[in-house]
């Protein structure tokens, strides 16, 4: 099968939200693989962008680009906040009155099964190194769980040598 997808514009009215996150959910597009290189003569901040040469594996499907998110000022918006502020005693919330809400799941299967591709990945096309970016030291339960699973695959799958 070949397709080939332009830009898509988010229908306004019900059902889906995002044609993008739409097709991402169907077809479990779970990674989001951006090769990055300095192509010569263009431009560049960096001091030696000849040695640019990586490529990026991005959760695709779980996270923020999960898209479970509601609208500020909408009644479920209101009703998410209200639950967290009610229920789950959240009182972080600097300005519930006109805020969008977004929920981020990150799952164990899902952090792994990324890790893996890009361990994968690297092995097949002789790359040094993988590195796992994370703000775990902030959002501990999601970006810290991501971390931690990320270096228990590591380790148990690959022999994780050298995991820092």
């Amino acid at each position: 099968m070949v397709a080939i997808k332009g830009p898509l514009t988010t229908p306004v009215g019900g059902g889906i939200r995002s044609l993008n996150v739409a097709l991402r959910q169907e077809l479990d597009l779970y990674i989001c693989l951006r090769p990055v290189r300095y192509y010569q003569g263009t431009p560049s901040p960096v001091k030696h962008p000849e040695l640019t040469d990586m490529v990026i594996f991005r959760e695709n499907s779980e996270d923020i680009y999960a898209g479970i998110e509601w609208k500020a000022d909408s009644a479920d918006a209101e009703k998410v906040i209200k639950f967290l502020r009610e229920e789950m005693g959240v009182k972080k919330i600097r300005f519930p009155e006109h805020c969008g809400i977004g929920i981020k799941p990150c799952s164990e299967e899902g952090t792994k099964r990324l890790v893996r591709a890009a361990i994968e990945y690297a092995i097949a096309n002789d790359r040094d190194s993988v590195t796992l970016v994370h703000k775990g030291n902030i959002m501990k339960f999601t970006e810290g769980a991501f971390k931690d699973w990320g270096y228990q695959l590591a380790r148990e799958e690959f022999g994780g040598g050298g995991l820092n």
